[in-house]
Parts: C-alpha cells; structure tokens; sequence
C-alpha cells in the first residue's frame, strides 16, 4: 500500500532509506483515482521499493520544491536520498513500465551519478574535475556495457573520478551541450576541457580514465616520463615493438597488473619504439623488448630477455625497496 507522509521529517526518513522509495505527488492526496495506481506495491516487480504519497495542498512548500516545474501531480523516485527521475501521471501499464526501467538500473546510484539540468552538467565541467560521463539512448537495452561501466566506477583505481549517465532521449539539452548526436558515447573531462570520447567498450574507457588520472600513465612524451622518473615513485617503461608477440605479452600483461590494488600507485608506460621514436633515442633503446624500472629518480633496473618472466615480481621488489639482484 500507499504510506501517506505527513510532515518533513517522514519525507527525510523515506528517500534516505537504502530502498527506493517511490513517491506520489498528489492534489488530492488519495490514489484510489484514474488511474489507480493501487495496485503496484504489491506486485514482486516493486520488492525493493516503497510506495509513498504526498498530498501536495497539505505539504506545498516542499512539493513545490521536489515537483519544480513538473506538473502538479507526478511520481518521483528515490535513493539514498538522491531524485533519480521524475514521471509525469501516465496509464497504468506505461506507468508501470517506466517504474521498472527506474529500478532496473537503480544500482548506478552508489558511484554513478545523474545531472539534474543542463546548468548542473555545466557545473561540474567548469569545476575542472576529472569525470567520465556515459551517454546512452535506454540502459535496458546496454545492460552489458552497463555492467562494465558499474565495474570501471567500483574500481578503486578511479575512485578520485566522477561518474555520470545521461540518458540523451530524456535529456536532450545536455546531449545538446556536450556536442552528442549518436547513443553509446562516452567522453571524459578534465580541467574544464573535454579530452577524451569514444564508444563504450571497457578497455577504451579504462586507459583513457587512467591517462586523465594518471598523468599520461601507458602513455606520455618524453618530458612527461622523465617528470615522473624524478617524483621518486616506482615507474617503469616498457620499450615494444607492435610486431613482436613477447612485446605484445608484456603489455596486456602490463595492463592486467596497473588494474591491481599494489600497482595504483606505480607509473606504468607503453612506449612503442616505431611510433615514438624521439622517446626510443632519448631512453638510447635499439630492441624491444626492454623494460627499465625507476626508483627514488635513478634507474634501479633494465631488464630483458628471459629476465621478463618474472616482471610482477621484480616491480613490487622495487615497490618496497628491495633490491633486484
């Protein structure tokens, strides 16, 4: 059933909860109407939510503050104390539908965050925080890609970045603002500028989040390394070769280790000695594989051939201050 909230304080107490609470802002404070929505909180779909209603001439002020320029009567879901959306009084079954959708992909709300409006989005840009924002046309249908972007924003390596969805059929002016014109975009912002965008595959998103956060991390010039090299923290440079197979090892093995708690804060940079040869003769590498590694701003190691097997080993022996040999 319909739990009438009486006063502010039951309004507080409902959308903190840890259930999502659906809240029925109504003129006549009764749901028994066209259409009668009564029905809802007892089907299994809505386990996990909490039904509420609000009848706005007895609390106006704050359903003219949580309705804003909505129509006067509306549902507005809930959680952790956070709108999550706003429906307008529809039929039951598209009521219904929608309800679900909300639900559905109610788990982003713990790291991955909604804008309220256009000027909110514009906020956080011009706050020249680093932040990765997920534009999609309807999560039901990106439930895989929507697992992985969860994933990436529980990953404790990303937990100084800002995560956002924005849905560009029900927020139109921000896909607007942000240039977006197709479904399925992501683009990462830093320092107010927009400095990365593509499609939504997990590996793309990881390495360009760790660049944004990292200063450059598998990436970076020269000027950037040596910069790095002489913060004193572990770095270490892997030189490859795109044809060679052992080089190409090495970095997804690389890659797979940057992502583990113990390499957060070791800086990790894949340099392919063709492309980038002015970093090549910089480091004076002629082959590839080589990897150096760096510590307190000295070169401690330069290890190749057969000595790469065990390369886990040997970073976090340079970690700790332990010695290679």
């Amino acid at each position: 059933m319909f739990k009438r909230i009486k006063s502010e304080s039951e309004f507080a107490k409902a959308i903190n909860s840890e259930n999502i609470a659906i809240v029925h802002f109504d003129e006549t404070g009764s749901p028994y109407q066209t259409p009668d929505y009564t029905e809802f909180p007892k089907d299994p779909a809505y386990a996990n939510a909490r039904f509420y209603l609000v009848t706005i001439e007895n609390l106006y002020e704050l359903s003219k503050r949580e309705i804003e320029a909505r129509p006067d009567e509306c549902f507005i879901i809930y959680k952790n104390g956070r709108k999550i959306k706003a429906l307008d009084i529809m039929d039951i079954q598209t009521m219904h539908t929608e309800l679900v959708k909300v639900i559905e992909t109610s788990g982003f709300e713990h790291r991955v965050k909604k804008f309220d409006s256009v000027h909110d989005f514009n906020a956080v840009v011009a706050s020249g925080c680093v932040f990765i924002v997920y534009f999609v046309s309807t999560w039901q249908d990106d439930k895989c890609k929507k697992d992985d972007y969860e994933k990436l924003a529980n990953n404790p390596a990303f937990s100084s970045v800002e995560f956002y969805v924005v849905n560009s059929e029900d927020q139109k002016d921000i896909a607007e603002e942000a240039q977006v014109n197709v479904p399925s975009l992501y683009q990462v912002y830093k320092n107010g500028c927009k400095i990365e965008w593509g499609s939504p595959y997990l590996e793309p998103m990881e390495e360009n989040l760790m660049k944004a956060t990292r200063g450059a991390d598998l990436f970076g010039s020269s000027s950037e390394i040596t910069a790095d090299v002489k913060s004193g923290r572990v770095v270490v440079v892997h030189f490859k070769e795109k044809k060679s197979h052992s080089c190409k090892f090495l970095s997804d093995k690389l890659r797979r280790l940057k992502r583990l708690p113990e390499f957060f804060n070791i800086g990790v940079y894949d340099i392919d000695i063709r492309d980038q040869e002015e970093i090549a003769e910089a480091f004076q590498i002629k082959s590839a594989p080589t990897i150096f590694i760096y510590r307190d701003g000295l070169k401690i190691s330069r290890i190749v051939g057969q000595d790469l097997r065990n390369i886990r080993e040997k970073i976090l022996r340079a970690a700790t201050g332990q010695s290679l040999n």
